[in-house]
């Protein structure tokens, strides 16, 4: 990925012959991943499913939805497997799918984690000391 062009909407996925744009869920759902992904380090099975829960969630062109997710009780786990399923079903490759789904993380992470300097550009924040300090009466 290139992370200076990560923007909602700008980066693609490629599945299948097929690019399909990453557009972030809301931010409760990018949390709800990371802490799936990460809060199961020591299981692969559910951890795989979990970085193909951010797959469904970030790509709805696969056709998965927040809904969908809601509808598993906000289960990472549980939704990244019928995701991956229909997908299976649907003739993808596993790498690939693998591949997608975290470079869909990634841009997750990034949205959550920012930079430093990309929040010093969305804040348009001043140096210090750039303001001459006023005396209070």
């Amino acid at each position: 990925l290139d992370y200076d062009r990560m923007k909602n909407g700008e980066t693609t996925i490629t599945l299948k012959g097929e690019q399909h744009r990453i557009i972030l869920p809301p931010f409760a759902e990018r949390e709800d991943l990371v802490l799936a992904y990460n809060g199961n380090d020591k299981h692969p099975r559910r951890q795989g499913r979990a970085i193909i829960a951010g797959l469904g969630l970030c790509c709805p062109s696969l056709g998965f939805s927040v809904k969908d997710y809601e509808a598993t009780g906000f289960d990472c786990v549980v939704f990244g497997g019928r995701v991956y399923s229909a997908l299976m079903d649907a003739g993808h490759d596993r790498a690939e799918l693998f591949e997608a789904a975290s470079e869909c993380l990634t841009l997750v992470c990034a949205a959550l984690f920012p930079r430093e300097t990309e929040v010093a550009d969305r804040a348009n924040f001043t140096e210090a000391g750039e303001v001459e300090a006023t005396a209070q009466p």
